[in-house]
């Protein structure tokens, strides 16, 4: 099953890559005045355009965690509804669990989205620091090494676009690449965590992971398999073991749902 909030993924991806584009367009408007030999003032390098591109992510990331993540949860629960026995019956009052659980998500979201644009200021600041100084070197010794400093990040940005995001095996991601898989496991996660909390609301501890064409070797070893949510179930192993396994990782698209006798 493809992630059933793509659309919502697809929002963000599509934001960030527009905004990447538009840094890009201004960092390269500054760097072509260096490289035709204008001088700029440390104001210039702070121009309104990327202030208000900055305001723009801030604003545009809050909007879209705000809908995505409650969205992409609420499609876990109805998901869980329609694989549920008719029998089952609420054991408590999930109300208030499912509205944490959702704001958890995305506060954690969220705060991820910041640390992408904390780190899309410090590139740029960088860029413009550095190039302010060479400006400063070139008035004392009269040089013009400020427009060949302009046009090497120039032609880095071109290849590289806004880098810096460095994962745990030491992966380096541009902007728009980052939001993608971010974008995705956020929702992800949000639509399975609506799936679990709604089956513990209904007394629900068996489960099983659905088996789908083109799944990866980590998962197939624990899709199509029985398990407990609670991990107290004497014949089945708990869910945990699958995810300690592998199971639900960056991109993976699997999820649980309730047992039923027809789906062993």
């Amino acid at each position: 099953m493809a992630n059933p909030s793509y659309a919502q993924s697809l929002r963000l991806i599509k934001f960030y890559n527009e905004a990447e584009r538009e840094i890009l367009q201004e960092c390269n408007r500054l760097l072509l005045a260096s490289i035709n030999g204008n001088i700029l003032g440390p104001g210039d390098y702070s121009s309104a355009r990327m202030q208000q591109i900055r305001k723009d992510l801030l604003e545009g990331s809050r909007t879209w965690v705000q809908e995505a993540i409650p969205y992409s949860y609420m499609k876990g629960v109805d998901l869980a509804d329609t694989s549920l026995p008719p029998e089952n019956e609420s054991i408590a009052d999930f109300g208030e669990i499912h509205q944490k659980t959702a704001e958890a998500l995305g506060k954690s979201t969220y705060s991820r989205l910041m640390d992408v644009i904390s780190v899309v200021d410090r590139r740029v600041d960088d860029i413009f620091r550095k190039l302010e100084l060479e400006n400063t070197k070139s008035a004392v010794l009269g040089d013009q090494k400020e427009a060949q400093v302009a046009a090497k990040i120039k032609d880095d940005l071109a290849e590289n676009g806004i880098t810096g995001f460095v994962d745990k095996a030491g992966n380096t991601w541009d902007m728009g690449r980052y939001a993608e898989v971010l974008a995705q496991e956020s929702t992800m996660q949000s639509f399975r965590e609506g799936i679990t909390n709604r089956l513990q609301e209904k007394a629900q501890d068996l489960v099983f992971i659905p088996a789908h064409s083109g799944s990866c070797k980590k998962c197939a070893e624990f899709e199509g398999k029985m398990y407990s949510l609670s991990g107290n179930d004497e014949k089945y192993p708990p869910l945990s073991e699958a995810i300690d396994g592998g199971m639900f990782h960056v991109n993976c698209t699997h999820y649980v749902e309730a047992y039923r006798k027809t789906a062993e």
